[in-house]
């Protein structure tokens, strides 16, 4: 996926549709109590079905699943579409399967994980690595790192997104206020917001050392390199 361009506010593209990173003011005009449900619905996958059954083959599966079982589902999985698209879709049924489509643009079970992919990172959401693809090693790896994260966010105080973004207008020297800091997309609040945390901190260890502590005790690290 391509994250210049996202970074440079342009939508990311799966097949010819546009996906695009909300801007924080459109997160804040629907609320983040809504804006978690059409994240959420717009990355179904079948990892989050409590009762599996031999008709969830693949993820899009998991999504008609839902679709079927919850009329009020469908109304905000339509909405969804349209808050990350820009375009609204009608469901349709085409070779016996239920697609979503305005005129050429389409959303099918071909083209669902790479639209799950699309929406994920342009919302600065980690893609999950597919574990058929891992082996052994790898998949034991990923099983650590994560329990090790969730002990790390067990003792950690969350912080809500209202106080993220006053945090972020207040760092100095990145142009950023109050006013217009909520033109940018989630995805560019969540670089900057990275990248200045990284800059803070090469800044108050850059202070300890010239304040006389030992260089052994302060692990000095640039900011600048990759944030992935």
């Amino acid at each position: 996926m391509d994250r210049l361009a996202l970074l440079a506010g342009i939508p990311i593209r799966v097949d010819n549709l546009s996906i695009y990173s909300p801007k924080l003011k459109e997160i804040a005009d629907i609320g983040k109590e809504a804006y978690q449900k059409v994240l959420q619905l717009s990355t179904i996958t079948k990892n989050i079905m409590i009762n599996k059954t031999d008709n969830i083959h693949d993820d899009y599966d998991a999504l008609l699943t839902i679709i079927y079982s919850d009329e009020e589902a469908i109304k905000w999985l339509l909405f969804s579409l349209k808050f990350f698209t820009k375009v609204e879709f009608k469901l349709e049924m085409y070779n016996d399967d239920l697609i979503f489509r305005n005129e050429n643009m389409i959303i099918n079970r071909t083209n669902y994980k790479e639209f799950i992919n699309a929406v994920k990172i342009s919302n600065g959401i980690k893609i999950d690595e597919d574990d058929a693809n891992l082996d052994e090693f790898d998949r034991k790896c990923l099983e650590m790192e994560k329990k090790i994260a969730e002990e790390q966010n067990k003792n950690s105080e969350s912080i809500e997104l209202e106080d993220l973004i006053s945090i972020l207008a207040n760092i100095s020297d990145n142009g950023l206020n109050i006013f217009n800091i909520w033109d940018l997309t989630i995805f560019q609040f969540k670089e900057q917001l990275t990248r200045g945390q990284l800059k803070e901190t090469y800044n108050l260890q850059l202070k300890q050392l010239l304040a006389g502590a030992s260089p052994d005790d302060i692990q000095i690290e640039s900011y600048y390199k990759s944030i992935k």
